[in-house]
């Protein structure tokens, strides 16, 4: 690279982050599925979120 836009401690932070969520494919096969509402609600309902999705849910019928 012509500049250094990225110092060594940010590569390596960029590294680490790339090994421990399986690469490019696989970062973006999660924000994929992260997207999907089904899915948030039930990671939500996980974190004692469900009742209040529950409650904004019925708002809106």
């Amino acid at each position: 690279m012509h500049f250094d836009l990225l110092s060594d401690k940010d590569l390596k932070a960029m590294d680490a982050l790339l090994d421990s969520y399986g690469g490019a494919k696989e970062i973006s096969e999660k924000i994929e599925s992260m997207r999907d509402y089904k899915t948030r609600k039930r990671i939500a309902g996980e974190k004692e979120f469900g009742e209040m999705l529950e409650k904004a849910e019925g708002y809106t019928k």
